[in-house]
C-alpha cells in the first residue's frame, strides 16, 4: 500500500509475511549486520499469555536452584492429594506425603517407599 503527496513525498507501507530482520530494505542499501540488533523488548509489551508463561519458567527456574518442587509437580501434589483421601482409596485416612511422589518434566509419576 502507498500514498502519493505530489511535491512532498510518497509512503510505502510494506508488510512482512514472517516476524524477522530484513539485511535491507531496498537492493541498493548496504547490508546490515542482523546478529548485532538488539532485538529485546520489554515484558509489558508482551500479550498476557506470554507474560505468565514467562514468569512460569522463572518461578520454576527459582524452585529448580532451591531444590523445590516446581509448578508442575505441586499441581500433580494437589491431585494425588486430592485422590488421596477420596472415598473409595485404599488410603484414605493415611496422611498423605507429597516427598513419595517423584514427578518428572512429562508428568509421569513414581511412589518412591
Amino acid at each position: 500500500m502507498w500514498t502519493l503527496n505530489p511535491g512532498e513525498f510518497v509512503h510505502i507501507n510494506l508488510e512482512k509475511k514472517q516476524e524477522r530482520w530484513w539485511e535491507h530494505v531496498f537492493v541498493d542499501e548496504p547490508k546490515i549486520n542482523t546478529r548485532k540488533i538488539d532485538c529485546s523488548r520489554p515484558m509489558t509489551d508482551l500479550d498476557d499469555e506470554a507474560q505468565a508463561k514467562i514468569e512460569e519458567m522463572m518461578y520454576n527456574q527459582r524452585q529448580k536452584q532451591l531444590g523445590l518442587p516446581q509448578s508442575h509437580e505441586l499441581k500433580t501434589h494437589e491431585m494425588l492429594g486430592g485422590a488421596w483421601d477420596a472415598e473409595g482409596s485404599p488410603f484414605k485416612g493415611q496422611p498423605f506425603d507429597p516427598s513419595k511422589f517423584n514427578v518428572d518434566t512429562s508428568g509421569i509419576v513414581n511412589f518412591d517407599n
